[in-house]
């Protein structure tokens, strides 16, 4: 058991879910990589926003922790992002498979907000 008791929230499941379709990605291999029992490594960054970055243990995941500002902005524009994805597949822009929060109520309901984008390393 975990000492601290969690909510967990998923952003627009089936936008996401569309998005990891479109790019042919199957829904156990994705939940393998993200939550199978691996560790992450982080990746040393100097951005000034401050957040964390994570790659999954197989290399094909960057997790990046968000501020609510950068969350709240990124659902604002996903129907924006998901129309250019479906017209314009071979686009060059980063392709995030899933936001998610993690609320802790037992830790001053501290919230992690975090997205799930395509490795290109």
């Amino acid at each position: 058991p975990l000492p601290h008791k969690y909510k967990f929230k998923v952003y627009a499941p089936l936008v996401f879910g569309r998005i990891r379709s479109l790019f042919g990605l199957e829904k156990q291999t994705f939940l393998h990589s993200i939550c199978g029992k691996f560790n992450f490594y982080e990746f040393a960054s100097n951005a000034r926003s401050g957040q964390f970055f994570f790659y999954s243990h197989d290399g094909r995941y960057m997790i990046k922790t968000l501020t609510y500002t950068e969350s709240k902005f990124l659902r604002e524009i996903l129907p924006y992002y998901y129309r250019h994805l479906t017209r314009y597949p071979s686009t060059f822009l980063t392709h995030f498979y899933g936001m998610y929060r993690v609320c802790m109520p037992n830790a001053n309901n501290q919230r992690l907000h975090f997205i799930i984008m395509r490795s290109v390393f």
